[in-house]
């Protein structure tokens, strides 16, 4: 393994000599305002045990709107992946699959197709919109956007958590509201069906906003997630995080905690990111606590952007690096990706 990291790290200062043109920085984000859009990444993951190596397609998102008028639109997203069928180990729990949709086929070919979103949008009021059909459930910081431009790329243990559980993709109806209040107020009232196919409908309250000082910009968020809220929650989920902007310094701050009968997860996160331009890169650390006691985990992310879009991201993590949650383990990612 650090012979591994030492060649992977060792590589990076002959980036300079790549007869590959920089890119345009403006062309460095997904455009997700058009009508169609999406991304891939594809790569490798390198682990400790022989086992938990493996070549893959993470994720491939495609990204579809059609508007039926101004204020009405449909959406249209879908998620695949791709995988050797006998990964395993943490390093298959990393990957994108890990946090798609329940609502997916997949087989023992190691591809998983999975819906992210199928529903009608309309734009009520200038200030309100509903969305209906399946849908993303706002639950943080962290899965506030999607996974390619989620710098660190590692989701905090509480997120893997609430993913198993079905928590962060569900059929049901949302409405947000903007001007209102400062910020955007989202709340959403979800199917909730445990797996067993009792009805458990959920409730998810979603608010942030941003706050510009000028030379720094403060975006405060909070959410409250209650399942079978018509009579006690018997799972629910909450948590408030801070982010900052200032120039080319990025820091984001985050506290999660889900609950219930069987679990009690809670993760303190905090993540600094720098753009020096020719690269970016973020580091992170987590604070994960369990009835079995607390671990700590970290993470660190190296990216490099290309001409034509193209992109490469080096991404590093270390788990339960006390013990108390599980083995510690390490494992090296190299993602190659673009987007249209």
């Amino acid at each position: 393994m650090r012979f591994v990291l030492a060649v992977l790290f060792s590589a990076l200062s002959g980036w300079a000599a790549l007869a590959i043109e920089e890119s345009d920085r403006s062309l460095a984000a997904v455009d997700r305002s058009s009508a169609f859009h999406g991304s891939v990444e594809t790569g490798l993951s390198l682990g400790l045990a022989p086992g938990y190596s493996q070549w893959m397609v993470d994720q491939i998102e495609w990204n579809q709107r059609f508007d039926a008028s101004d204020r009405v639109k449909f959406h249209l997203n879908t998620s695949i992946a791709l995988v050797a069928p006998s990964a395993a180990g943490t390093g298959a729990g990393n990957n994108s699959a890990s946090y798609f949709s329940q609502m997916a086929l997949s087989g023992g070919s190691g591809i998983t197709v999975a819906n992210s979103g199928a529903y009608v949008q309309a734009r009520l009021l200038d200030w309100l919109t509903l969305s209906a059909g399946h849908l993303r459930v706002a639950y943080g910081q962290q899965w506030d956007a999607p996974r390619y431009d989620h710098l660190l790329y590692y989701y905090s243990e509480t997120l893997r958590e609430v993913a198993a559980r079905g928590w962060l993709w569900d059929l049901g109806a949302q409405v947000e509201f903007r001007k209102v209040l400062p910020g955007k107020l989202k709340i959403a009232l979800l199917d909730g069906r445990t797996a067993g196919g009792e009805a458990t409908p959920a409730l998810s309250v979603n608010y942030q906003f941003s706050y510009d000082m000028g030379s720094v910009v403060l975006m405060p968020s909070a959410f409250v997630y209650l399942s079978e809220f018509l009579s006690l929650p018997q799972e629910s989920g909450f948590g408030f995080g801070l982010s900052l902007l200032s120039g080319a310094f990025t820091l984001n701050s985050e506290f999660l905690r889900a609950r219930g009968a069987a679990f009690n997860t809670s993760s303190i996160v905090v993540e600094p990111a720098f753009d020096l331009g020719p690269v970016e890169i973020a580091l992170g650390g987590e604070l994960a606590n369990k009835a079995a006691g607390s671990d700590l985990h970290l993470r660190a992310s190296l990216m490099k952007h290309f001409a034509d879009r193209l992109r490469l991201r080096i991404l590093f993590q270390a788990t339960n690096l006390l013990s108390t949650l599980g083995t510690g383990d390490q494992e090296v990612r190299v993602l190659l990706g673009t987007h249209w």
